[in-house]
């Protein structure tokens, strides 16, 4: 059961993050909701299971999300010559797409998505399966 709880979460993140925020975090009331509004939830873990993984869970991915240098999965970086650009390795080749002098996240984000608009590679399933690894929390 445990080696499903995780991937279980990352699938259902979106519904974890507003659940949390509608219930500040309670994991009774948390609980209650998601067995209403998921499907098999009860069948990938029990309510102490729950309990366990849930407040750890939604903290590593909020602070995950909040992180300045890494938008929709690109690393944002600061260049010696005070320009930032964003780097995403994908099937095994470097995209970049430059985005500008300020930092600003909102029109990082727009230009990161017309970029990947723009390239193919984003936009077509990969042929072979690759395993992420699970996400650790200590």
């Amino acid at each position: 059961m445990s080696n499903k709880v995780v991937p279980y979460l990352m699938d259902h993140k979106q519904a974890m993050l507003e659940t949390y925020n509608r219930f500040d975090g309670s994991p009774t009331k948390s609980w209650k909701h998601l067995v209403a509004e998921l499907p098999g939830i009860e069948e990938v873990m029990k309510f102490n299971t729950f309990k366990q993984y849930y407040a750890p869970f939604v903290l590593v991915v909020k602070e995950y999300e909040e992180r300045e240098n890494h938008i929709a999965g690109w690393s944002i970086a600061k260049s010696k010559d005070g320009y930032y650009r964003g780097n995403r390795r994908l099937h095994g080749k470097l995209y970049s797409v430059y985005l500008g002098k300020e930092y600003d996240r909102e029109a990082f984000t727009e230009k990161i998505k017309r970029k990947e608009q723009s390239l193919e590679v984003f936009s077509q399933p990969r042929a072979t399966v690759v395993q992420e690894r699970p996400l650790l929390i200590r």
